[in-house]
C-alpha cells in the first residue's frame, strides 16, 4: 500500500493536470447544510459544509474552525461518527485516498477513512468495508495524513468515503481530503 501511494504521489506531483480529486469541496471551505441526496439515509444529519453530511450513532457535535485562515472540520466526544460523501464508481476502479487529521486526546480518541459500498441501485452492497487508520503514535495537536490504496469491489455504483472515529474523547479534526482513480 505503501510503495502504490508513494510512487502516484511522486507521479501527481510531476503531472497534478492529469489527476482530479473526486471530492466535493475537499478542504471544508464552502459551509453549506450538507448535500441534498436521493439516497441520504434518516439517520444522516446536516453537517456544517456543503457536499459533506454528519452521521453518530448515538451523540456528538460537528463543527468549523478556522486554522491559518481556512476552515477545518471537526467531531467532538462522540462514539462513533463520521463525515461522509457519495462518489460514484466502478467494479475495480482503482483508488488513492488521503485526509490530513489531528487529534486533541489521542490516547482516547482514533481517526480513519472508511469506504462502504453501494450497488448501481442504490442499496448497501454486502461486501467488506474498506478502512484506513490514523497512525498510532500520533501527538495531540499534530497534523498527520491517513492514505490508502484500494480497489472497488465487483458490482457496486457508489461508494460512501467517511472521515470518521469510532472513540472520540475531545475533538478529531479534518482537512485537505483527497480521492484520486489511479490507472
Amino acid at each position: 500500500v505503501r510503495d502504490a501511494c508513494k510512487a502516484f504521489s511522486l507521479k501527481q506531483k510531476d503531472h497534478p493536470e492529469n489527476y482530479a480529486n473526486l471530492l466535493r469541496n475537499p478542504q471544508f471551505e464552502d459551509l453549506g447544510n450538507g448535500p441534498k441526496d436521493e439516497t441520504a439515509m434518516a439517520d444522516w444529519k446536516k453537517s456544517n459544509f456543503a457536499s459533506w453530511v454528519f452521521w453518530c450513532r448515538n451523540y456528538g457535535t460537528c463543527g468549523v474552525v478556522k486554522e491559518g485562515g481556512s476552515n477545518v472540520a471537526f467531531m467532538d466526544t462522540t462514539d462513533n461518527a463520521c463525515f461522509l460523501q457519495q462518489v460514484e464508481t466502478e467494479p475495480h476502479a482503482k483508488y488513492i485516498v488521503r485526509c490530513r487529521v489531528k487529534i486533541e486526546n489521542p490516547s482516547e480518541s482514533d481517526a480513519t477513512i472508511s469506504l462502504r459500498w453501494r450497488r448501481p441501485d442504490g442499496n448497501w452492497a454486502n461486501c467488506h468495508d474498506t478502512k484506513f487508520y490514523a497512525p498510532k503514535a500520533m501527538k495531540a495537536g499534530e497534523w498527520h495524513v491517513i492514505e490508502g490504496f484500494f480497489a472497488a469491489p465487483d458490482n457496486v455504483g457508489k461508494m460512501s468515503l467517511q472521515l470518521g472515529t469510532t472513540a472520540c474523547k475531545g475533538k478529531v479534526y479534518f482537512d485537505d481530503a483527497e480521492l484520486y482513480k489511479v490507472e
